[in-house]
């Protein structure tokens, strides 16, 4: 049960990471004018 739980915790930390990576490589790229990095964008 405790494998589970910690799996479960590791899973949410890594989204909300995810989450905020996301959102600092995008202010970031804003900032930039967004001339590079266009190849990142899907």
């Amino acid at each position: 049960m405790g494998a589970l739980v910690f799996f479960d915790v590791l899973s949410v930390f890594l989204v909300l990471v995810d989450r905020f990576a996301f959102a600092a490589r995008r202010d970031r790229d804003r900032d930039r004018g967004r001339e590079r990095g266009r190849e990142r964008v899907p």
